[in-house]
């Protein structure tokens, strides 16, 4: 009974948690006007609800904190690896590949920063590589009329001009976008966030009832 009745909290507690998650990433969509950081926060959430999972799901006999250490451990090495070799990644909402890479040249001519310029096509990536800094900015598309792109800086922290190179990044998208309003963006957020409430206070009832 007592089982139960942890586990109802926790499937309550899980749908709260993805909804409050998928609202703020709607506000913040807004907020930056389609220009978010993707945040470890995200991965956070993940880590906390699957470990929560794991412990109470834990068999009689078997370590909680050993599960609990092994699976922290396991998750810093993932969030490590895919720093160190995607680095940091931004997604551009209802964008396209011309604004961003003329937005990144403009950037990277006013810094005086040489770079090269790798395009593939097929594999959706066009590349500014910064050769004096042995760091590049990657910027990738599912489609090739796609709206969404992911930019990602890697090794960032060899980028002796990141901060402004972000810098004007954000503002020049801020200002072209002052009066946009991302609606497809907060529809599906706010849809999925109530849909993950209803969902798993279903799944709570269930086992409660």
């Amino acid at each position: 009974m007592v089982r139960e009745e942890v586990y109802f909290y926790y499937m309550v507690g899980v749908g709260l948690i993805l909804a409050v998650a998928l609202f703020y990433h709607a506000y913040n969509v807004q907020k930056n006007k389609g220009f978010v950081y993707e945040s470890e926060w995200y991965s956070l959430i993940f880590l906390l609800v699957t470990l929560s999972q794991l412990v109470i799901t834990t068999p009689e006999g078997i370590s909680k904190a050993l599960v609990t250490g092994l699976f922290i451990a396991f998750y810093i090495i993932v969030l490590f690896g895919q720093l160190y070799f995607i680095g940091k990644r931004f997604t551009v909402f209802e964008s396209n590949k011309s604004e961003i890479v003329g937005i990144l040249r403009e950037a990277l001519d006013i810094l005086d920063i040489a770079y090269e310029e790798k395009e593939d096509v097929e594999a959706g990536k066009f590349q500014f590589l910064l050769s004096d800094q042995s760091a590049k900015i990657v910027i990738s598309w599912w489609a090739e009329d796609s709206k969404k792109y992911t930019l990602s800086f890697s090794k960032w922290w060899r980028m002796t001009s990141y901060d402004l190179i972000l810098q004007h990044l954000t503002e020049t998208l801020l200002q072209k976008r002052e009066t946009k309003i991302f609606k497809k963006q907060l529809i599906l957020n706010v849809i999925g966030g109530l849909s993950f409430l209803l969902l798993f206070s279903y799944f709570a009832s269930r086992v409660a009832g």
